[in-house]
């Protein structure tokens, strides 16, 4: 309860107990507000930005394309920005899951480069070329290969060799397996005529032949 000194209100001349208790409830609203204010509240921890490194990838790795690719190192194209790689001498190449060295690089693969850890690194740990795959129907079929046309209306050369491993419903197939009018998966390499040399062909099944 907030006492006041009665000579200090007599000085200042106040007689009326009204007056007087309006003054004490004032002054009680005064004094809880100042407290309230003086005491701390607690803030709000503000989310700071962070910055990505290619460090910060060092185990998953970053997946885009090679471009101007020297013995140095590259610049790796992502979805909406860019990353210059290096490339040293311990740097690990691997080519459709196996070791291969700086050759199976070229400019346009697709890869995917796990860094070497470090709070700013772009040294590539490891570099993996990305396989790449189409799939569509198979429009002709050759003694070398066949074309395939996807469902974006594209066409896309494959070339097969004794080496390309082909498959239907989960068992082995052969290049004899392969009609006109099939939906096929394939994936393999690119030439340098663009064509896809394949090693791997599934037939989908479920999908007549013509």
């Amino acid at each position: 309860m907030i006492k006041y000194r009665p000579g200090i209100i007599h000085r200042l001349g106040i007689t009326d107990n009204s007056i007087i208790a309006k003054i004490a409830v004032v002054g009680a609203v005064a004094i809880g507000a100042a407290a309230c204010s003086s005491s701390t509240a607690p803030s709000a921890t503000a989310k700071v930005p962070t910055t990505t490194s290619a460090a910060s990838h060092h185990k998953k790795g970053l997946i885009g394309t090679v471009a101007g690719l020297s013995p140095q190192g590259f610049t790796l194209t992502l979805k909406s920005s860019t990353l210059k790689v290096t490339l040293d001498g311990s740097t690990k190449y691997r080519d459709n899951g196996l070791a291969a060295g700086y050759s199976a690089l070229a400019n346009g693969d697709h890869v995917r480069v796990v860094f070497t850890k470090g709070s700013s690194s772009s040294t590539a740990k490891e570099v993996a070329v990305i396989p790449p795959s189409t799939t569509g129907k198979i429009s002709a079929v050759s003694p070398t290969g066949f074309t395939i046309t996807t469902k974006s209306g594209n066409t896309d050369t494959v070339t097969t060799s004794s080496a390309t491993v082909y498959a239907e419903s989960g068992h082995p197939a052969s290049f004899a397996s392969l009609h006109t009018g099939e939906r096929v998966k394939v994936t393999g390499s690119t030439t340098s005529g663009g064509s896809i040399a394949a090693t791997h062909v599934l037939i989908l099944s479920g999908h007549k032949k013509s």
